[in-house]
């Protein structure tokens, strides 16, 4: 069942799925410029759901998120709060699909650089394709 979260004008921000029979989650954001809040309520929900439908594969596509957000305060949010949680909950692999964007990607390397100071086996890869990350997911 696929879960959406809509901003003030109805419009579609985040999209969650479960693909049970591969054990991944996929979460599909969309937008631009979205804000911090967006971002922390689309994290909440990911947590959300990782607490119900555990799985210890996400696979994170930004591919429709255009335009940046405040990187600074959102970036420290994601490796100080958000992803210790999302290890805490389980996941082992976090694929995350990159948009030929530059401020998300630049965002995308950072957390992937602090991804790499976190303690456990946990492995955040960034694709610019949505197959080669399902293959590496698959490993």
């Amino acid at each position: 069942m696929k879960k959406e979260l809509k901003d003030e004008s109805q419009k579609v921000f985040l999209q969650i799925e479960q693909f049970t029979d591969r054990n991944i989650m996929y979460s599909n954001w969309i937008g631009t410029d979205l804000t911090i809040a967006q971002i922390k309520e689309g994290g909440a929900l990911i947590l959300k759901e990782l607490a119900q439908h555990p799985t210890p594969l996400i696979l994170n596509d930004n591919r429709q998120v255009v335009g940046g957000w405040d990187v600074v305060v959102i970036d420290a949010w994601i490796a100080d709060h958000w992803m210790p949680q999302v290890i805490e909950a389980g996941v082992k692999k976090f694929a995350h699909l990159l948009p030929n964007e530059l401020f998300t990607e630049l965002s995308a390397e950072f957390m992937k650089d602090n991804s790499e100071q976190l303690e456990g086996d946990f492995k955040l890869r960034l694709f610019h394709n949505q197959e080669e990350a399902e293959k590496w997911l698959a490993e």
